[in-house]
């Protein structure tokens, strides 16, 4: 449900270039393992920014690789491009936590702060 419900959003901002909030968390919470990566990934991303927040986070896990998705939530007018963001926490995820973790990362805009 989470997933098509990702890809419901993504379309409406795809094809009428705006951003829709639906919102349903059938996500594993009480996973000993999924919590360690979830404070970990957290950790490494307020490293990066300790304005960034995290939500939503679940694993899927593999025989040969992880998958961490997640959304981060980002401050109004935030100084990098999703695209910056999304590269440098793939990044430091691999570099801190191993190669065989991959993210896929949904960024999320805070349209409440500053103005002009």
């Amino acid at each position: 449900m989470h997933d098509a419900i990702d890809n419901i959003e993504h379309e409406l901002k795809r094809e009428l270039r705006c951003d829709a909030v639906i919102h349903m968390d059938p996500v594993v919470t009480m996973d000993e393992r999924v919590q360690l990566l979830k404070g970990k990934a957290t950790s490494i991303i307020h490293a990066i920014d300790p304005k960034i927040g995290v939500h939503d986070f679940r694993v899927v896990a593999g025989p040969t690789h992880s998958n961490l998705i997640f959304d981060v939530l980002v401050p109004f007018r935030y100084q990098l491009t999703d695209k910056q963001l999304e590269e440098k926490i793939k990044e430091t995820v691999k570099a801190e936590l191993g190669e065989e973790y991959f993210c896929a990362i949904n960024v999320d805009k805070g349209y409440a702060g500053e103005q002009g």
